[in-house]
């Protein structure tokens, strides 16, 4: 009995170090491509490392966000594909660099360029601050893989700012509303958020 309980222990320490450690740290900053940060043992032996750029841009003003960390399972879908969102005056961009080894989320990050080739899609767009709906809106063509209409409802919180309510509607990259937008690099989306990809 004593055998197969340090048996079950000792497996159970040697499952626990597989977890990759990455490099984790975040910085917001005009033009920032790196952030420098400390390596952390990931929670789950199935997570992998990440190097993630954010734009969110409310013209004129434009924060850059990049983040390194631990990115779950779960996420893994948006490694390696870039994602973009346009809604009248609002845009916003996100891309994901992933590997699998210690320490390897080292290398600066760039945002893909985004293609602006008309894809044949219309949406409805809007954006509206300190209100959680527009009061009108007009028709946009989208580009690129922004294949779906996008629409949000609710609070949340741009880099260096304050939460607020938003309201919009524009083009987004298909696929997005699968993605948990609670884990964003630089934004945060409120808990009254309510957001729909058509």
């Amino acid at each position: 009995m004593n055998c197969i309980l340090v048996f079950l222990i000792f497996s159970g320490a040697i499952v626990a170090g597989n977890a990759l450690s990455c490099i984790c740290c975040k910085e917001t900053g005009e033009g920032k491509q790196n952030c420098s940060g400390v390596i952390q043992q990931c929670a789950n032996d199935n997570d992998t490392c990440a190097t993630q750029i954010e734009y969110n841009n409310v013209d004129p003003d434009k924060k850059t966000t990049v983040k390194k960390s631990c990115l779950p399972a779960k996420d893994k879908n948006i490694c390696q594909q870039p994602m973009f969102l346009n809604a009248d005056r609002f845009n916003m961009s996100l891309f994901t660099d992933c590997c699998d080894t210690d320490g390897c989320n080292t290398n600066n990050i760039t945002m893909p360029p985004k293609n602006t080739t008309l894809n044949g899609r219309q949406c409805d767009t809007c954006f509206v601050e300190g209100k959680l709906q527009c009061d009108d809106f007009k028709t946009v063509n989208c580009t690129g893989n922004q294949l779906q209409c996008f629409e949000y409802s609710g609070n949340a919180t741009r880099p260096e700012h304050n939460s607020e309510m938003f309201g919009f509607k524009g083009c987004v990259t298909y696929g997005t509303c699968f993605v948990d937008l609670n884990n964003l690099p630089g934004t945060e989306v409120g808990s009254n958020a309510v957001y729909s990809c058509t």
